[in-house]
């Protein structure tokens, strides 16, 4: 028919490559700077320019203060260290409480109630649910004071999302009481500070003569003793789903827990890890099958409110915790905790 056809084959990767080479062509023709622009932000390696040794001198002192979460921050990204704590930036406030200020909330709540049993000399082991709500209630109210600018004036998503908060408090705080009660570990501190003042800040010599502290607070510390010594764990409160794992530790991701422990094992006499652990506040919802009696029901819902993390992989230990409280940790050597 005298009509020419131009055939294509081009497959996958191939075609696609095409596509690429033929937009950077037609752009480089008719949008040079557009295109210098992009490359030069994208495919160009950059050198790097490291600060100048004055300015680091004035920022970092032969003796300054640090924490592990900026070192973990340091570690995740380096840029975003720079932007918050170097040069200052904070993000823009709102009248909205945002997911750090309910994590504030719950751990305030938290450290309240067992500052209250320990004003009154009452073992948690002692406590029902209705004693702790009872107690709960007057802190409940002094920390949404405290969050919100306005209390009076909570909308109903604001209410609905505080009576959620407050539930999940009321669970953990009668989960601890079955970790604690039911096993051989007592508290030693909660909010436990690492700093000057109190158990002593973590002091790390630099190869260039300076020393950083590291400061801090851990939620909480529990240990038991026998004829060995003095056995040590650490718990740390979360409100969101974070994990344990080594790998993070291993790359300097988080870092918290493992350094927190190794300190009061430092500091204490004929101590031991027995482990580090995350507890989750939650108010979790058991899903079944069959109609289970409320044996059945309890014993799941201990299991889904269990702790984890690192725990000791020694016998004696292991018999020391409450039963379901560790279920989903895992089982560590010294080396582990130490490394």
């Amino acid at each position: 028919n005298g009509q020419k056809h131009l055939h294509i084959t081009i497959l996958g990767g191939e075609y696609i490559q095409f596509l690429n080479q033929f937009g950077s062509h037609y752009h480089k023709i008719n949008n040079p700077q557009n295109v210098d622009f992009v490359e030069s932000i994208t495919y160009k390696h950059k050198q790097i320019t490291k600060l100048d040794k004055d300015l680091t001198a004035k920022l970092f002192k032969d003796e300054f203060y640090s924490t592990i979460s900026r070192l973990q921050r340091y570690n995740s990204c380096r840029y975003s260290y720079y932007l918050e704590y170097m040069l200052g930036l904070k993000e823009k406030q709102t009248f909205e409480p945002e997911s750090s200020d309910i994590g504030t909330f719950v751990h305030s709540c938290i450290e309240k109630f067992f500052k209250f049993l320990e004003k009154e000399k009452k073992s948690i082991s002692n406590v029902d649910k209705k004693y702790a709500l009872d107690i709960l209630g007057p802190i409940f109210d002094e920390c949404i004071n405290q969050m919100y600018m306005f209390p009076d004036e909570l909308t109903a998503k604001d209410e609905f999302k505080l009576n959620t908060v407050k539930a999940n408090v009321l669970n953990a705080v009668m989960s601890i009481k079955s970790h604690l009660a039911n096993s051989a570990f007592k508290p030693i501190g909660h909010e436990i500070t690492f700093d000057d003042n109190n158990v002593g800040p973590i002091e790390i010599n630099l190869n260039n003569n300076k020393k950083v502290k590291l400061i801090g607070k851990i939620d909480r510390a529990d240990s038991f003793e026998n004829e060995d010594g003095t056995f040590i764990r650490v718990v740390d409160y979360k409100t969101g789903n974070k994990v344990f794992n080594l790998s993070d530790v291993y790359y300097g991701l988080d870092l918290q827990l493992i350094v927190y422990l190794n300190t009061l094992v430092k500091n204490t006499n004929n101590s031991h890890h027995a482990g580090a652990l995350f507890f989750k506040i939650q108010n979790p919802i058991a899903d079944f099958d069959d109609h289970p009696d409320d044996e059945k029901i309890s014993e799941t819902i201990l299991k889904m409110n269990a702790m984890t993390g690192l725990v000791a992989d020694d016998s004696h230990i292991l018999n020391a915790y409450s039963p379901n409280s560790i279920v989903s940790s895992k089982k560590a050597t010294l080396s582990q905790f130490t490394a």
